[in-house]
């Protein structure tokens, strides 16, 4: 299932700077999430798209 996370902000505040993508942490009901492995996938148009994990320590 593909969506969009309404709790990730993307910023990009210098267009000379690669761009950013902060997450609060949280669900889509705004609860936070467990410490643990999540994963991540950054889709931009014209390009291969990646997944790649992160650890989210509380």
């Amino acid at each position: 299932m593909e969506r969009e996370d309404s709790n990730v902000s993307k910023s990009r505040p210098d267009p000379t700077s690669p761009p950013s993508v902060n997450w609060n942490g949280t669900d889509d009901f705004g609860r936070k999430l467990p410490a643990g492995v999540y994963f991540y996938r950054l889709e931009k148009e014209g390009s291969v798209a990646e997944t790649k994990e992160f650890i989210l320590l509380r």
